[in-house]
């Protein structure tokens, strides 16, 4: 009979079968899909998920509804109608406390020096 906690050769030497590990998930502010669909195959290719959305006041929404943790990382470009990249950063940064840990990138064709010390003031990693 076999003791409690006691496994025979047998059973040690069974592959544990396929565990998927879990990635690391990224949300992304971009409107022009060109742009989206180049980097959801780069990141993609790296090993992240990537979730997607065209303005600023979606990036909020998603973030809200998703809670702290849930992305690793945020990603937005700051020329987008219907809410730019630095006011959502903003809004993130001084009323969402929970994701004051979270970093973001923001990513711009039109860096200007009063975006790039918004960007400064708002613990921002900056590409123009």
């Amino acid at each position: 009979m076999e003791k409690l906690g006691e496994q025979n050769s047998e059973q040690l030497q069974q592959p544990l079968g396929k565990i998927e590990r879990l990635k690391p998930r990224i949300l992304m502010a971009e409107d022009d899909e060109s742009i989206s669909g180049m980097v959801k195959i780069f990141l993609e290719m790296a090993g992240y998920e990537v979730d997607f959305v065209v303005n600023g006041v979606d990036l909020v929404k998603q973030l809200s509804s998703k809670g702290p943790g849930y992305y690793s990382l945020i990603i937005t470009d700051n020329t987008m109608p219907g809410g730019n990249g630095i006011n959502a950063i903003e809004e993130i940064r001084e009323q969402m406390k929970d994701f004051d840990d979270t970093p973001i990138i923001l990513f711009t064709g039109d860096g200007g020096e009063k975006l790039i010390e918004r960007a400064k003031n708002s613990k921002v990693h900056f590409m123009s």
